[in-house]
């Protein structure tokens, strides 16, 4: 069996996942394809799942386990628990023990499993250019994820999930038309789902592309694995997490917006223009602390933003403080 697939400290991420992460979909499209409308923990997991992909194979099927996709991103907590151990000696008198064990928060499990489902389910609009003219050519919607799902043991054998062994059972948590089989064992009435050894996922095919820069597709952008590190301060901010990611697509060192355009793109909440203009300095301000961004400058009269990207920024402990 193939083994867990390991991180890459630098990764790639296909742009057209960066500009779905970074603006609004047209509406003809489907809303389905918003991937900025995801939250702050299902847009970081989505990031996670990049460093897993093999730079030179990455339409290849990825194993890995929820654990390592918490350790990837950040954003778990270990909780202790008393593990109980008792053993025979030679004499027949029983010992026991109670040692002091981590395991992962079941919550923060849940929502890995509840993120890959979502993402499972998610579209993207691929954004395609002509090879010879570089003229881009009318955008098609696919799926994130070619394919998604578990792989299960059971006395150390796979199971066969068309041959279960008697009191298992699949269920179908997906849709009809992409379904995803998690297994639950059935004992005197009482069902429980079965854990599964690996999570298996399959990106895009021509997502996949992407990340090889080939001809006619918007190519990707790389990152460095410390970005999670920040974006763990705002997984209370969706928006700010996506304003990082729009920052780290540039491939220049200064860049401008239209301000109201980019508080709509990122999502913050435009119904309520004083405080999203404060979230949104706010968290530019922060950002600049973070090194991210050497400076910035927020004219609301020209309805204008602009930002000056430190493209070393991942090489500089972040200062205090962050105000333009």
């Amino acid at each position: 069996m193939n083994p867990p697939a390991r991180p890459n400290e630098v990764f790639r991420v296909p742009n057209s996942i960066v500009q779905s992460l970074t603006t609004t979909t047209d509406p003809a499209l489907g809303g389905e394809t918003g991937l900025n409308r995801l939250t702050a923990f299902q847009t970081v997991t989505l990031i996670g799942l990049m460093t897993l992909l093999n730079p030179r194979r990455p339409h290849a099927e990825v194993r890995t386990t929820p654990s390592q996709v918490l350790d990837i991103i950040q954003v778990s907590r270990n909780v202790a628990h008393a593990v109980d151990r008792a053993w025979s000696t030679e004499d027949g008198a029983t010992t026991r023990k109670t040692y002091t064990a981590r395991r992962r928060s079941p919550r923060y499990v849940t929502m890995i499993h509840e993120a890959l489902l979502a993402l499972h389910n998610h579209s993207v609009c691929l954004q395609r250019r002509d090879p010879k003219t570089r003229a881009r050519l009318s955008d098609r919607v696919v799926h994130v994820l070619d394919s998604f799902g578990y792989d299960y043991h059971h006395n150390g054998k796979a199971l066969d999930l068309h041959d279960l062994p008697q009191g298992y059972e699949r269920i179908n948590i997906g849709s009809e038309g992409r379904p995803v089989w998690r297994l639950r064992v059935v004992r005197d009435g009482d069902a429980q789902f079965h854990r599964p050894r690996r999570v298996c996922f399959r990106l895009n095919a021509e997502l996949a592309r992407e990340l090889g820069n080939q001809v006619g597709t918007i190519g990707s952008t790389l990152f460095a694995r410390k970005i999670f590190g920040l974006f763990r301060r705002y997984m209370r901010s969706p928006a700010t997490i996506r304003l990082i990611i729009l920052i780290l697509r540039q491939t220049g060192e200064q860049f401008c917006r239209g301000l109201t355009q980019i508080l709509v793109d990122l999502g913050f909440d435009i119904t309520h223009p004083r405080r999203a203009m404060g979230e949104l300095a706010s968290a530019l301000g922060e950002l600049k602390g973070a090194n991210l961004l050497t400076t910035y400058r927020v004219d609301q009269g020209a309805d204008r933003l602009e930002m000056q990207v430190n493209r070393l920024w991942h090489q500089v402990e972040p200062a205090r403080g962050g105000a333009s």
